[in-house]
């Protein structure tokens, strides 16, 4: 057998591959090459050393495996093992093969196991069969359950766990890769670097060496056409597989870990629409919000847009579409008229550019709906939608209490939305459209589940409006599982900004509290302020959303109001819209929620 003359040991590190640089992916499969001509070639080629591959390709007994590899003169760097650390309820299975992967790989005198996350897509279709999001809870359990599997190899096997980020899985971007180091313990948990996968999500594997070194005890070493990535990436599909070969670091675990937390890059951000909301918003992003900056604007109203530009030392573009289009802007931010949300948002998610859309995400449910698919083309979130009220304290204490379960199952809810004046420009839909939408989007979201059927009633006039307004209004919402919800949405109320909710449960009620205010008595008489506008009672509910917008970008996992989320809106306010006209109930008739938007 004629063999190669490879230099396979340089300094600490070791030359080898894998079985799955012949295309071996599955423990058996009789389209794959036999696990003996496998190792021949691997020879021939001149190699020495090898990784395992899939559980079940080699043989697993360690005495025939020896045996095998001994009269080739090989020698094993590593073994493999596949698994999904976010899920508890598959933790006792993967431990039980894992720890048979690591007595192989252990008797084979190697000292790593490289571990891959599974996809999120099915491996042949593309299909998604997850979200490709992890929550904040999943993050947690997967720093948590990384450690206390890296401690068992460790302590019983002196195995090392290097975990491999892998293309269309929770593990894939530099943000990615970088959280899960940050949420692990160096002693237990550390890193395969593979070049093919990190560039395929967008990764400096260079930068990922020079800034975590020590946390990479393993590499695998890919080519990369960047032309072949620059076509496939922004559509979401499926990396490709290529020639690989593997270098092990032979190196002493790590006896200092590094800090468990990194500075976080500066998101630079491109803001399409300069007026009243536009500016209230690059304030913040200027002023409030760390690791942002607006480096770009652009309004109809170009000589607004350059004013605005020059308080901040941005640049003034002549259209959304060249904000969007510029190089030097991250992510978008749309505050322009309404109708020109949707077209900004898709030209946003052809860039590949994460998009803040003001609500609403677009006019009618079609264009949501174009949104959600070029979305879904993408492959993973780049919008969210501006309804800021998951970001108040007292909405997120109700919620907290709500998921909790303490007060049993919710059962009605009532709902207030109370303005000082309107405008007279403002109709009746908008009542619905423009104000009762935040209720809408609320109540979704603290019962976790879709509204069914939307109904109008108009109570008699207020006196204190203009003659075509129908002013106050009644709406009455049912939810899937039979909540009934109420909701007073009276705009000329003259007292005030007031916004009230109150969820009844089996077991108790509770209620949103008013905004904290200093009690006055004199005169016989107690009395608290009123706010009167909505900057006021909402304003650090606004800081909170772009606060976490911006971590989320980082973080490279958006965990906002989704474009399903602008989608359900735009369908509940249609048939609220109807009901007003018709004054009859109107059933809510949503499609099948996909996949990337979770269940």
């Amino acid at each position: 057998m004629t063999t190669a003359t490879t230099r396979t040991v340089i300094g600490n590190l070791c030359l080898g591959s894998a079985p799955d640089s012949w295309g071996v992916w599955f423990p058996q499969d009789e389209q794959q090459v036999p696990h003996t001509r496998f190792l021949d070639e691997l020879v021939q080629a001149g190699y020495e050393w090898l990784e395992l591959g899939p559980f079940g390709y080699l043989p697993t007994d360690p005495r025939q495996l020896a045996e095998e590899l001994g009269e080739r003169g090989l020698k094993v760097s590593g073994g493999t093992t596949f698994g999904a650390l976010h899920r508890p309820d598959q933790w006792d299975d993967m431990l039980a093969t894992t720890r048979k992967v690591a007595e192989l790989t252990a008797a084979a005198g190697a000292h790593h196991l490289v571990y891959i996350p599974p996809m999120y897509r099915d491996e042949k279709t593309g299909a998604y069969t997850e979200s490709p999001e992890l929550t904040a809870e999943q993050w947690a359990s997967f720093g948590r359950r990384a450690d206390e599997l890296g401690r068992i190899l460790l302590e019983t096997y002196d195995v090392r766990l290097v975990l491999h980020p892998h293309a269309d899985s929770h593990i894939q971007t530099q943000p990615e890769i970088e959280r899960y180091l940050n949420e692990s313990d160096a002693r237990y948990a550390n890193l395969c670097l593979d070049t093919g996968h990190v560039a395929y999500g967008g990764g400096d594997a260079v930068d990922l060496i020079r800034r975590f070194g020590e946390r990479i005890g393993y590499v695998h070493i890919k080519q990369m056409d960047a032309a072949v990535l620059d076509r496939v990436r922004p559509r979401g599909a499926p990396a490709h597989r290529g020639a690989d070969s593997r270098v092990p670091e032979l190196a002493r675990p790590v006896r200092h870990p590094p800090p468990r937390r990194r500075a976080r890059m500066t998101v630079h951000i491109g803001v399409i629409g300069t007026g009243m909301i536009g500016q209230d918003h690059i304030r913040r992003l200027t002023d409030v919000v760390t690791g942002a900056e607006v480096v770009a604007v652009t309004n109809v109203d170009g000589a607004r847009a350059a004013e605005v530009a020059s308080g901040i030392g941005a640049r003034a573009l002549p259209t959304g579409q060249d904000v969007i289009a510029d190089p030097l802007v991250d992510a978008v931010v749309v505050t322009s008229w309404g109708p020109t949300h949707a077209e900004y948002v898709l030209a946003a998610i052809e860039a590949g550019k994460y998009v803040f859309c003001e609500k609403p995400l677009a006019t009618t449910a079609e264009d949501c709906l174009r949104i959600i698919e070029a979305e879904q083309t993408f492959g993973r979130r780049l919008v969210q939608v501006g309804f800021m009220r998951r970001y108040d304290a007292g909405y997120r204490a109700m919620k907290q209490l709500l998921d909790g379960g303490q007060l049993g199952h919710p059962l009605m809810m009532h709902c207030a939305h109370r303005n000082p004046t309107v405008p007279e420009a403002y109709h009746s839909a908008m009542a619905v459209q423009d104000t009762a939408v935040h209720e809408i989007d609320t109540i979704r979201w603290l019962l976790e589940e879709e509204i069914v059927s939307a109904q109008v009633i108009q109570p008699r006039r207020t006196a204190n409006r203009f003659e075509h307004l129908a002013d106050p209004q009644f709406m009455l919402f049912e939810t899937a599982s039979g909540v009934r919800v109420d909701l007073e949405v009276f705009v000329n109320c003259q007292f005030g900004y007031d916004i009230q909710c109150e969820t009844v449960c089996e077991a108790g009620t509770v209620r949103l509290p008013d905004p904290a205010d200093v009690i006055v008595k004199t005169g016989a008489v107690q009395r608290t302020g009123v706010l009167q506008a909505w900057k006021d009672r909402f304003g650090a509910a606004f800081d909170r959303e772009f606060v976490e917008w911006v971590a989320s970008i980082d973080d490279g996992r958006l965990a906002g109001p989704s474009a399903w989320d602008g989608y359900a809106a735009a369908v509940i306010t249609d048939a609220g819209t109807e009901a007003l006209h018709t004054q009859r109930v109107v059933s809510v008739r949503l499609k099948d929620r996909p996949d990337l938007y979770g269940s």
